[in-house]
């Protein structure tokens, strides 16, 4: 059974996620882990494509959708599905509902905005893992 880690952000706009997002996925693929950020919708999953480019100014992070030819070539893969490319080992959750992890995946990242109501969200997502039996692990930020 997979891990699943949430992040309590210090932050609390949307934007705090996707950024720190980008910094997991840059961190999993040095280790050279297989990355897959599930988002919420196309419109994010194209926002996002643009912050991986340049999130940081020292970083350099490949990527590509999902469901492109090029999705087998990289480390980080972006998608509104958790249907991630195969040997993906970590899966980024940006959505508002628990992925089910797919064989191989080792990892799942939940990010916690600092605000009351994305709050409660996680507190509902973590015990829907915890029913299912995931190992569950939280890291205040």
């Amino acid at each position: 059974m997979p891990k699943v880690n949430f992040y309590l952000l210090k932050e609390g706009e949307h934007a705090a996620r996707q950024r720190f997002a980008c910094r997991l996925a840059e961190q999993q693929a040095r280790l050279g882990n297989r990355v897959h950020i599930v988002t919420g919708s196309t419109e994010e999953s194209r926002e996002l494509d643009l912050l991986l480019w340049e999130f940081t100014a020292e970083s350099f992070l490949p990527h590509a959708p999902a469901d492109s030819a090029l999705a087998g070539t990289v480390l980080v893969t972006v998608g509104e599905t958790s249907a991630a490319p195969a040997h993906t080992t970590c899966l980024l959750n940006l959505q508002s509902e628990p992925l089910a992890a797919a064989a191989g995946v080792a990892v799942v990242a939940e990010f916690v905005l600092n605000e009351e109501a994305d709050k409660a969200r996680s507190r509902q997502l973590w015990q829907r893992y915890k029913q299912q039996g995931y190992d569950l692990q939280l890291h205040p930020l």
